[in-house]
């Protein structure tokens, strides 16, 4: 009687019931990346500098690795885009949020891009 009991405890000798088991292939988690300026605008093959399932990681690494921001970019699930720099002003030398949507369109090569014309509002050492 103690085997019987035991056997019904068991049900199917311990085995997974095949119901259980899902035959469906399992999704890949969507990765924030740190990515290059250029990869994103097009211009080489995707560079990817570091990912995590983690934006929040993702975000620190790419803060820890470059505060000046530039050519390094958060490349996020949606297919969107930010950029950090530490040191970022708004109008008239007003601080501003770190991190600022990024338009890889609008992006122009460093060697490329026109220089920038001197500001009345910046900071100037004397």
């Amino acid at each position: 009687m103690a085997d019987d009991e035991q056997e019904g405890k068991k049900g199917n000798g311990g085995k997974v019931p095949s119901s259980a088991v899902s035959t469906e292939k399992a999704t890949k988690p969507d990765y924030y990346r740190v990515v290059t300026a250029l990869s994103a605008a097009g211009g080489e093959p995707d560079r990817v500098l570091f990912r995590s399932v983690s934006e929040k990681r993702a975000r620190n690494w790419l803060e820890t690795h470059a505060p000046r921001g530039g050519d390094i970019l958060l490349s996020k699930p949606d297919g969107s885009y930010e950029s950090y720099e530490a040191e970022r002003t708004g109008e008239k030398g007003a601080d501003v949020d770190q991190w600022q949507p990024f338009d890889p369109a609008d992006y122009a090569r460093p060697e490329t891009a026109s220089e920038i014309a001197p500001d009345e509002w910046a900071d100037v050492e004397v």
